[in-house]
This record gives C-alpha cells, sequence and structure tokens, in this order.
C-alpha cells in the first residue's frame, strides 16, 4: 500500500512533469554535444529519465511485495554520443528533412504519447501485455532523439522509431546503433 501511495502522489506527478522537460531537451543532446562539446544536457537528461522510469520500478516493487525504496538503476539507456566530421552539402536536405519532421511530428506525438507511456508503465509488471504497447510509447517517446541524430549526422534513411529495437536486461527497448542513429 505504502508503494501504491508513493506511485500516485509522488512518482506519476515528478514522471509527468519530467518528460516535457526530457523530451525537449532529448532533441539537443547531440546537437550540444557537437556545437560546445558540453556532455552537461547528457547528464541532466539522464537523470530525467531516471525520475520518468520511476514508476515502472513502482510498479514492479507493487507486483513482488518488495520492501526495498525502488529506484531506476543509475544506467537507464544505452543512449550513444553522437559526433560528426562535419556537413555534406549533398546531404543537407536530409538535415532540413529531419528537423522540419522533429518539430512537427515527433516532438508533438512524443509529449502526447509520453503521458500514456508514464501512466501505464507501472502496470507491465502486472499485465503482460502492456510491456509491448509500454515499448511502442517508449519507441515514440524517444523517437525526437534518434531525429536530431540523423539531423546532425545527415542520415539518409528514414529514422524508423520502430525497427531494429532489442529488449535490454533492464527491460527497455533501445535503438541498435549500428544500422542508423
Amino acid at each position: 500500500i505504502v508503494w501504491c501511495l508513493v506511485l500516485f502522489f509522488l512518482a506519476w506527478p515528478l514522471a509527468l512533469f519530467s518528460l516535457s522537460w526530457f523530451v525537449f531537451l532529448e532533441n539537443f543532446e547531440a546537437l550540444f554535444l557537437v556545437l560546445f562539446g558540453s556532455d552537461v544536457v547528457y547528464t541532466v537528461n539522464d537523470f530525467l529519465e531516471r525520475v520518468v522510469l520511476w514508476p515502472r520500478e513502482l510498479g514492479k516493487a507493487i507486483a513482488t511485495g518488495s520492501q526495498s525504496f525502488p529506484i531506476p538503476p543509475n544506467e537507464v539507456s544505452s543512449k550513444e554520443r553522437v559526433s560528426t566530421s562535419g556537413f555534406e552539402a549533398s546531404k543537407i536536405l536530409w538535415s532540413i528533412a529531419w528537423l522540419l519532421l522533429n518539430i512537427f511530428v515527433a516532438y508533438p506525438l512524443a509529449n502526447f504519447l509520453g503521458w500514456w507511456w508514464v501512466i501505464m508503465m507501472p502496470f507491465e509488471s502486472l499485465i503482460e501485455a502492456l510491456v509491448d504497447v509500454d515499448a511502442m510509447l517508449e519507441a515514440f517517446v524517444t523517437w525526437p532523439r534518434m531525429l536530431m541524430k540523423a539531423t546532425i549526422t545527415q542520415y539518409e534513411q528514414f529514422p524508423n522509431p520502430l525497427e531494429n529495437r532489442s529488449q535490454s536486461p533492464h527491460g527497455e527497448y533501445h535503438q541498435h546503433e549500428e544500422h542508423g542513429p
């Protein structure tokens, strides 16, 4: 019962508040690293990602009856740092296309679906069918990061959020970097 109270009155409100900042900052992680050489945005966004994933850990604690305080692991994702050797003039249209797609489609979609993702996360320990739904929602919530990487690296193929995903040991789903951004 204690974990349910923590979930309803602390974890969900914090996760939903942090979600907006997480989705916004993940767009600029790669850009800040390339432009300024600073990984401060990575550090802040890793913390926000842990806050956003906290309801999932509480759901696991509720399902298992755990007595220990549930916190997300320190390494919640396998994000790869982006570097670029410079822009090629022939590929600048791809960068413009991915940037426009990010601004007008991916970012608003990630903000909308992110709320559903955070609300449903704790229940995936109880309802097995929600694991795949949460994985799909997480793919769309992290799609802006993938599109910004494609913008910076001038990637020519469509950065599909549902392609090349595999399950990590933590239960989250992440993009394989060798096939694209």
